[in-house]
Parts: structure tokens; sequence; C-alpha cells
């Protein structure tokens, strides 16, 4: 014969609870010996989404609002300048590519997207106002244009994603 679910609220971390239907003893115990520690995490997992256009390493991607399609981000239209984060992953129109949300991209040769092999340790990258899919170290100072920090460079070939919001220049 099966036996109803019981609930037990333990108010007295030393006493002691039974349960007589099922011959459960219930007993609270002390915090036992914390584990080892896990190994280093890398950011929030990338998330996959079809490309409407080619989309190389490292270029700033928006989703598209129409259809959340992905494509090249630049910093001279509201709907270009809300960058989802950074391509990890090369893809052709119709193909998913991964895109770094937050945490870091290491690329080799940076000269696609920033002009440059090495990214400048230290310094903060933003979207590019003129051509889409590029990072440029200095932000968009013009009127009707649109500055958003897309990172910092940790090393000379890792970008520190962390996008924050759109603010447009008057």
């Amino acid at each position: 014969m099966p036996v109803d679910p019981v609930t037990i609220r333990v108010v007295d971390a030393g006493a002691v609870v039974r349960v007589q239907d099922g011959g459960l003893v219930v007993r609270a115990g002390v915090q036992g010996m914390p584990g080892p520690q896990g190994a280093p995490g890398t950011g929030v997992a990338p998330v996959t989404i079809q490309a409407a256009e080619a989309i190389g390493i490292g270029q700033p991607v928006i989703a598209r609002l129409s259809d959340g399609q992905l494509e090249l981000a630049r910093a001279d239209a509201y709907a270009q300048a809300q960058v989802l984060g950074i391509a990890e992953t090369a893809a052709l129109t119709g193909f998913a590519a991964d895109v770094r949300i937050i945490g870091e991209v290491t690329l080799a040769d940076w000269t696609a997207v920033t002009g440059t092999i090495s990214l400048s340790r230290g310094r903060d990258y933003y979207l590019d106002p003129t051509t889409a899919g590029r990072l440029t170290l200095t932000p968009p100072s013009a009127g009707g244009l649109f500055v958003v920090r897309v990172g910092r460079a940790a090393l000379a070939d890792t970008l520190d994603v962390h996008v924050h919001t759109s603010i447009r220049k008057a």
C-alpha cells in the first residue's frame, strides 16, 4: 500500500523526525567539507544563430528584429548599433555562426576587424560608425552616431566582450 507523501520542516538542527508509515528517520546534520574547486569558466556559452550575410570571426553582430538572423553591426543607425556580441566562428549567408555575448574571444590576427594584427591591451574597443563589422579604439564623436563599447582588450589577441548600451551622440 503506497504511503502518502509527507512534508517535514526541521525547526531545530538537532531534532530527529520520524515518519511512521515509511519507517524513515530524518536527522538534521552538519555541513560537510567543501569539495574540490571546479575548472575556471570561460564566460557564458556562445549562442548559435543563422547568418543573413557572411560573418567573419571577431566581427560585431546584431540579431535582426525581422527574423533574428545575424547581420554585421555598425554605429550609424539605431537597429545596427544594438550589438548582440562578437562572432566566434565564421559563417556564410544561411549558415550558423557562434556568437560570444559575454566573455573572451581570442583571434591570432585582428586585422579584418580592427585594422591591426594585435589589440591594444587594456584599451576599450567601440563599434565602428562607418564600416559594418569593424571595431575601433576611437568612440564616434559626430552627431547622430551611436557610441557602443563592445569590449576591452585583455591581451594582444584576446577581446573581453562586454557590450554596453548604445548611446546616441547629439
